[in-house]
């Protein structure tokens, strides 16, 4: 075996891998969250298009926290990033006595417009840590349900990331029943 061969492949990946340490961003995170819980109420909305939503009436927001952490990869600089979070968060609502408790992962893309402004879009999956009861034993929640997120943010440079946004439920977590918002 040629040692100084590997101890050279090793020292220029090493170096390699500092060259790529400006583009990598890495930490952790702090949601302040207004959740709800959404029922479906049969109705359907179907538009010029030709697509269609479908109504849901929300059971009053609450105040929750988040926390996590993120990662985010630079492609090209000040264009185009990829990411992904990491967090826990719990989903509660002020008229239904239910929370869910998840661990939520989300890749995502970040599209930068404007010097330190970006926009991200990304959907991502909850783990459900909590398996709530309901009066009506039919309803079962799920052990997972996917989520979107969408968000406008600001970088303060060298010090952190503000950013506004949603994470809109793409399934049920309670099919036929529920949903967080």
């Amino acid at each position: 075996m040629n040692f100084k061969r590997i101890g050279v492949s090793l020292m220029l990946l090493l170096m390699s891998q500092l060259n790529y340490g400006q583009k990598l961003e890495y930490g952790g995170m702090l949601n302040i969250e207004r959740t709800t819980l959404s029922i479906p109420n049969g109705t359907t909305t179907i538009y010029s298009n030709g697509s269609y939503s479908e109504g849901a009436d929300r059971t009053g927001f609450e105040t929750n926290f988040g926390i996590g952490f993120y990662g985010n990869y630079t492609i090209k600089d000040n264009v185009l990033s990829v990411g992904c979070e990491l967090f826990f968060d719990n989903t509660s609502s002020k008229e239904i006595n239910v929370s869910f408790q998840a661990i939520n992962i989300i890749p995502y893309v970040d599209v930068v417009p404007f010097s330190n402004f970006h926009f991200s879009l990304g959907v991502g999956t909850g783990v459900m840590l909590n398996s709530p009861t309901f009066e009506n034993s039919s309803y079962k929640s799920k052990s997972n349900d996917f989520i979107a997120k969408a968000s406008i943010g600001y970088r303060v440079k060298n010090f952190c990331i503000i950013e506004i946004g949603m994470y809109p439920p793409v399934t049920s977590v309670v099919e036929g029943y529920l949903n967080r918002d």
